[in-house]
């Protein structure tokens, strides 16, 4: 009983710790004007997750036209 209260407590501290670094003021990722992002991304994973991938990609490419994304379905073996 006293290792469960233990370990409980433990877990509740992890979590605790985790949440706390969740947060951040930064705004270093704000695009700001006369910034430019380029490149290119390639995710290949889940079909289930693809047309949400797809979708934010989207939105993504819109603010960003510079960027090329690739996505490709074909099973969470692949990783995406």
């Amino acid at each position: 009983m006293k290792l469960k209260k233990v370990a409980c407590l433990g877990l509740a501290a992890m979590v605790a710790l985790g949440a706390l670094g969740c947060g951040s003021d930064n705004k270093a990722a704000d695009n700001k004007a006369g910034s430019k992002v380029t490149g290119s991304v390639t995710g290949s994973g889940s079909s289930a997750l693809l047309p949400l991938a797809k979708d934010a990609a989207s939105k993504f490419k819109a603010i960003n036209p510079d960027v090329s994304i690739t996505l490709n379905g074909g099973g969470s073996g692949t990783r995406l």
